[in-house]
């Protein structure tokens, strides 16, 4: 009888226990701290129980489009392909997930600034097909709206963007959105609320409504004036 009270009150204490965050959540959190490297070795070391794990192939996709876009210039194709190679394997395991589509599509956005003219047409013809999966699959699929945002800016307010720097661009505001989401997301886990006002019930508030603006706006908007436009 002593030995099944004490499993039970074992049992009642794990559930009292502030649960730890599961590999793919810490991978997630060193990406947001840009501890890349840890990131890619976390992410990794969950594909060695779920090789075909899609959630985490998209994320390894996502990680080495940042990992490329801060490496030295001679390491940057390879490093792009990689990340395409990883959300084609995501695709492959699970179709039905935007995340593999929208990472896709970026990590060829970036890997057509490397080709030439015919390459670039062929690019942006799957790109295309990618962002439209996407949305299919997930009309909220930010990363998906933000290269196509990118496009439509390219056409209606920066006609001296190139296809390859409107794509580049898109692939960084995708990017910056997702870290504003998840630094916004941190800072209300760390005071323990749920909503960051009651002004929009249902939506977490005001701030979770512009929150991917939060780094995206002032540096995209420095890029346009003061990088491309020169």
């Amino acid at each position: 009888m002593l030995p099944m009270v004490l499993a039970c009150v074992l049992f009642a204490c794990c559930l009292m226990m502030p649960s730890s965050p599961s590999s793919v959540e810490r991978g997630d959190q060193e990406f947001v701290s840009r501890n890349y490297p840890l990131a890619v070795a976390v992410y990794d070391s969950v594909l060695t129980t779920s090789r075909d794990s899609a959630s985490v192939l998209w994320r390894l996709a996502r990680v080495y489009i940042c990992v490329a876009d801060v490496a030295p210039e001679d390491q940057q194709l390879e490093l792009y392909r990689r990340a395409e190679a990883y959300a084609v394997r995501s695709i492959s395991s699970d179709s039905t997930k935007s995340e593999g589509h929208s990472w896709r599509a970026a990590a060829l956005g970036s890997v057509a600034m490397f080709e030439g003219s015919k390459a670039k047409v062929r690019l942006c013809t799957v790109i295309k097909q990618e962002l439209e999966r996407a949305i299919e699959l997930n009309p909220r699929d930010d990363i998906a709206f933000s290269i196509l945002g990118i496009l439509i800016v390219r056409a209606a307010i920066a006609p001296y963007l190139t296809v390859a720097w409107a794509v580049g661009l898109a692939v960084f505001a995708s990017v910056m959105g997702q870290l504003g989401d998840l630094c916004e997301s941190m800072i209300k886990r760390d005071v323990r609320i749920k909503d960051s006002s009651k002004t929009i019930p249902g939506h977490g508030g005001v701030l979770d409504r512009f929150d991917s603006l939060l780094f995206t706006a002032p540096l995209v908007y420095y890029i346009l004036k003061y990088v491309i436009s020169e």
